[in-house]
């Protein structure tokens, strides 16, 4: 089932019928949805990370399936240690890690508090950090045609 939500909101915007039906039926979600600005500073994705509290509540209310909570999570929350060494595929507990914008702050701020709803609630918890996601969410789903975006994103053209 694919539902829409509205970021920030009591129930994740949802009315109690499809909240319940969320918390009864479904097994997984992948969060996905993030404002891609690395010129905000954190308090801007307030919402996002509201809404990741949401998604945790609602896991805790479906006890019976045990959701899982897929987070797509972002390169920039271990921005300063991927230029160091490798990263570690497991949590990041230390808050300098991130890219030292909002954006990449407030995915590793999400990423810490799926954490802590994993080890305290017993809540299954996926993390991909990529590094981007291509499509468009409107039209025919291809990449935008603007040579900057590849030139910004370290993508090779030909």
């Amino acid at each position: 089932m694919y539902m829409t939500i509205k970021i920030g909101k009591p129930l994740l915007g949802l009315s109690k019928v499809e909240y319940d039906l969320l918390a009864s039926e479904v097994d997984v979600v992948v969060y996905n949805s993030w404002r891609l600005d690395f010129g905000l500073a954190i308090r801007s994705f307030d919402p996002f990370l509201k809404a990741t509290r949401g998604l945790v509540e609602l896991a805790a209310a479906s006890k019976e399936n045990n959701m899982r909570v897929v987070f797509v999570s972002s390169t920039s929350s271990v921005e300063v240690l991927a230029a160091g060494d490798t990263v570690p595929e497991a949590p990041v507990e230390d808050h300098m890690a991130a890219m030292n914008t909002g954006y990449g702050q407030s995915k590793l701020a999400a990423e810490g508090i799926l954490v802590t709803a994993c080890r305290q609630a017993g809540i299954p918890v996926s993390i991909a950090r990529v590094g981007q996601v291509g499509g468009l969410s409107r039209g025919t789903g291809a990449w935008p045609d603007q040579p900057w975006i590849s030139t910004a994103a370290g993508i090779p053209t030909t």
